[in-house]
């Protein structure tokens, strides 16, 4: 018996992207997933120090 799909076409192409990023990264465990988290709010903070340190600050 084949497996049902479940959720509308958006969450299935959303999940199929998840997929391929995951896959893409090489993801294999929570641990793996966590780091990566980790790693993107790193990136994240440090483009958002850099960019307020450029930008001047409204007065």
């Amino acid at each position: 018996m084949a497996r049902r799909k479940r959720g509308t076409p958006e969450q299935q192409a959303r999940r199929e992207l998840i997929s391929e990023l995951l896959s893409a990264a090489n993801v294999q465990s929570m641990d793996d997933i966590q780091n990566l988290f980790k790693e993107t709010i790193a990136e994240d903070r440090l483009y958002s120090i850099y960019r307020n340190c450029r930008d001047p600050v409204p007065v």
